[in-house]
């Protein structure tokens, strides 16, 4: 009797180990904590013009109780202006929800041709968007 219950121990250590192993794996391979995102594009102006070289960036603002709103969205503007967001791949959009807006130019002087009012709030709805961006002169 005394030579089952020793090599019962092994197999309990053994199953015991075998089910941590495949609970955290269950964990590890859950969610990738993405949210779901939606198609963001539009145009930047100033002054009826288009805005070049502008880096434009949509970061979400948390819902209420939520302290992760999740990864902002960035894009380039082209020489007419017009951008497309990306926040987990090239050209996947934007977070659905509330977004806080700016505008920067790369390089030494960040600063771009114009501003945008303090607080500049657009909402990413789910499916296709296109934004129309107005830069105020200084």
């Amino acid at each position: 009797m005394t030579q089952k219950q020793t090599s019962f121990w092994p197999l309990l250590r053994f199953l015991v180990l075998l089910s941590s192993v495949g609970l955290t794996s269950a964990i590890g391979c859950g969610s990738s904590g993405e949210f779901g995102t939606a198609s963001a594009s539009g145009t930047v102006t100033l002054n009826g013009q288009p805005v070049p070289d502008l880096v434009v960036t949509f970061t979400p603002k948390p819902a209420a109780g939520n302290t992760n709103p999740g990864k902002s969205a960035t894009g380039r503007t082209d020489a007419q202006g017009k951008f497309t967001l990306s926040t987990y791949s090239m050209g996947d959009g934007a977070i659905v929800g509330s977004h806080q807006v700016a505008v920067s130019l790369d390089g030494p002087n960040p600063t771009p041709p114009g501003k945008l009012p303090d607080n500049y709030i657009l909402e990413v709805k789910s499916g296709s968007n296109d934004f129309e961006i107005t830069l105020s002169p200084y």
